[in-house]
Parts: C-alpha cells; sequence; structure tokens
C-alpha cells in the first residue's frame, strides 16, 4: 500500500494566535475544479515548506473560491525571506497554470448578500456615492498579518476597515 502523500498536516486549531498568514486574492471566482487542483498543490507544499532547510509547521487553505492562505506557526521554527519567497512562487506557478491574477493589490473583495464581488480601488468613492457599497459592506482586509487578525479583522465592515479613510461622506 502505498504512503500517503502530505506527511505533516496540521490542524488550524493547533496554530498559535500569533501565526503568522499572507492571503492571495485571486481576481475571479475559482471553480470547484480549481480549487481542488489549489489544495492539492497548497497541501503538498505546506508539508514540506521550510527555511533555512529546517521544517515549517505550515497550513494552507482556499476560502470563499477566491482566497488563497498560508499559515506559520512560527513557534517551532521562523519564517525567512527565502521561506516566504517559496510560497510566493508557488502563487505565481498557480497563476501561471490557471489564467488568474493573485497580486492585484487594487482590488476589493466584499461580500454582496451571499458573492464575493469585487472593485477597483480607485472606485471606492463612487461605489459608495452609488450606494453600491454601504458603511455596513463587508470588505475583505488581505492586510492582515496572524491568524487571530484574520479571525477578528480580515471581514469587517468598511466603516471599521483601512479602506473607510478613502471615503468622503457628506
Amino acid at each position: 500500500m502505498n504512503q500517503p502523500i502530505y506527511q505533516n498536516i496540521f490542524s488550524l486549531d493547533s496554530f498559535s494566535p500569533e501565526s503568522r498568514v499572507w492571503i492571495y486574492q485571486a481576481d475571479r471566482n475559482l471553480n470547484e475544479f480549481e480549487v481542488l487542483q489549489i489544495e492539492t498543490i497548497l497541501k503538498g507544499f505546506a508539508a514540506q515548506w521550510t527555511a533555512h532547510q529546517m521544517p515549517l509547521k505550515a497550513a494552507t487553505e482556499v476560502r470563499f473560491n477566491r482566497f488563497v492562505i498560508f499559515y506559520v506557526d512560527e513557534n517551532n521554527n521562523e519564517i525567512s525571506g527565502c521561506g516566504i519567497d517559496k510560497s510566493v512562487q508557488l502563487i505565481k506557478k498557480i497563476e501561471q497554470e490557471l489564467s488568474v491574477d493573485f497580486f492585484n493589490r487594487m482590488q476589493i473583495a466584499y461580500q454582496s448578500e451571499n458573492e464575493i464581488k469585487t472593485f477597483m480601488l480607485h472606485d471606492t468613492q463612487k461605489l459608495f456615492d452609488e450606494k453600491v457599497i454601504m458603511v455596513n459592506t463587508i470588505i475583505f482586509n488581505n492586510l492582515v498579518n496572524s491568524k487571530q487578525e484574520l479571525e477578528t479583522e480580515w471581514q469587517c465592515q468598511l466603516q471599521h476597515s483601512w479602506l473607510w479613510r478613502k471615503i468622503k461622506t457628506a
């Protein structure tokens, strides 16, 4: 019988709240096949992810068919710049294979009913004035740095987000 491919898969429940996170937002919704393909690639990567040849306590996931999230619990081994570069190179490879953009930081994701939609940063005021987005619209703050911030600040109302300072109210 074959050995499982992934030897070191960790439950996110075992990660400390201070664990580092990186979020990559796709420029479009990913279909189920793409999500499965990405999750397979990510799990294999996380199981073998190292920094300076030291194994990392790492995990990955795809949320809402839109966001790729990397976690590293640095209580075991700290991640280095070269370790982070490995994850960036992986995302770039996935981008090429699936014709999707994960690096457009000017694209803002928000929740509209049960759907994730996006708009360009420079359209924020216009969309607010047209009431497409409102004070209580849920915005995804991909700038969070830790697992705890992901759980408490990633999805927040527009009025409580970094984006709020871009809006002029009457």
